[in-house]
C-alpha cells in the first residue's frame, strides 16, 4: 500500500476524492514513504529467508509483482485482476512456507480470494470512472461503463463463492463451513445492492462495513471448518 501511494501520488493530487491523502497534502513526505516501503520490503525478504531458502528466493518475484500492480492502471483494464492476483498470492505463499510445496487445493482458495478482491476493486473504481477517462487511465468502469462494471463485479463474486464452496470437499471441511459460506454469499448480495449506478457514494459503506465483515468471515469459515472436521 505504501508503494501504491508513492506511485499514485501525482494522480491522487489531481483527483478530488484522493487529494487529501497524506502524500499529496505533505502530511507524509515522499522520503518518509520511501523509507517505510524500503524497510518493510527488507523485513519481508529477511522474514522469508528465516522460513526457508525457497521462501527467500520467491520473496523477490512476489515483491516485484506487488509493485508492478501499482502501474497497471496506466496501460490495462486488467489492473483489477492483477490486484486480485497479487493478494491471492498470500494463501499460496503461506502454504509454501508451511509445507515447502504447492497444492491444487490451496489454488482454489487463492482463486476465491482473487475474484473476491478483483470484484470489489471493480466496484470501488466506479467512484473514479469519469476521472479515469479524463486522465487516460484504464479501469473497467472507465472503459465499459458503470452498468457493465457492476455486472462484471457480480460475476467475479459468483466465481469467488463457487471456489469457496469447492473448498468444502477439497479439504474435507465440516458442514459448519458451508453455513459461513452461505452468510458470505448473502453479504455479497447486500454489497451489490448497496452499490448501484445511481448510488455510487454507497461504495464507502460497502467497503468499510460489508467488505470487512466478509474478510473476517472467510477466515472464520475456514478455521471452524478445519477445527470441527478434526474434532469429528
Amino acid at each position: 500500500m505504501g508503494f501504491n501511494r508513492l506511485a499514485d501520488a501525482a494522480i491522487d493530487s489531481r483527483n478530488p476524492r484522493t487529494a487529501m491523502r497524506e502524500i499529496p497534502t505533505g502530511v507524509i513526505t515522499r522520503g518518509e514513504a520511501v523509507s517505510f516501503v524500503a524497510f518493510s520490503a527488507l523485513l519481508f525478504i529477511f522474514s522469508s529467508a528465516m522460513l526457508s531458502q525457497i521462501c527467500f528466493w520467491l520473496s523477490f518475484p512476489v515483491l516485484g509483482f506487488l509493485f508492478l500492480y501499482s502501474y497497471t492502471k496506466r496501460f490495462t483494464w486488467f489492473s483489477h485482476i492483477i490486484l486480485g492476483l497479487a493478494i491471492s498470492l498470500v494463501p499460496m505463499a503461506v502454504w509454501v512456507a508451511v509445507t515447502g510445496a504447492i497444492s491444487f487445493r490451496i489454488v482454489l482458495l487463492s482463486l476465491a480470494l482473487l475474484c473476491y478482491i478483483s470484484g470489489f476493486d471493480v466496484l470501488y473504481a466506479c467512484q473514479d470512472a469519469d476521472f479515469d477517462r479524463r486522465e487516460g487511465l484504464y479501469s473497467i468502469p472507465a472503459i465499459f461503463g458503470i452498468d457493465k462494471a457492476l455486472n462484471i463485479a457480480s460475476l467475479l463474486h459468483i466465481i469467488s463463492i463457487l471456489c469457496l464452496i469447492s473448498l468444502y470437499r477439497a479439504f474435507s471441511l465440516s458442514p459448519v463451513y458451508l453455513v459461513f459460506v452461505g452468510i458470505i454469499a448473502f453479504l455479497f448480495v447486500i454489497e451489490h445492492r448497496l452499490v448501484r449506478p445511481t448510488e455510487i457514494k454507497e461504495i464507502n459503506i460497502s467497503f468499510y462495513y460489508v467488505n470487512s465483515i466478509i474478510s473476517v468471515l472467510v477466515f472464520v469459515a475456514t478455521l471452524s471448518g478445519a477445527l470441527l472436521r478434526n474434532i469429528s
